[in-house]
């Protein structure tokens, strides 16, 4: 039952990374890779590369 759900929230956030990255027009691999840094390497994002998307 883990799993399932598991696998049911990595979708939702796909979904909504999706939906956000088509909504404002944002590129998709700068948008990915601002995310990661900030998750994985809790860094903020500098002003420019927010305005870099």
């Amino acid at each position: 039952m883990p799993q399932e759900f598991d696998k049911f929230w990595s979708d939702e956030q796909q979904k909504a990374f999706n939906e956000l990255v088509k909504d404002e027009k944002l590129s998709s691999n700068k948008t990915q890779k601002l995310i990661e840094d900030y998750l994985f390497a809790e860094r903020e994002p500098l002003r420019d590369e927010v305005l870099d998307l």
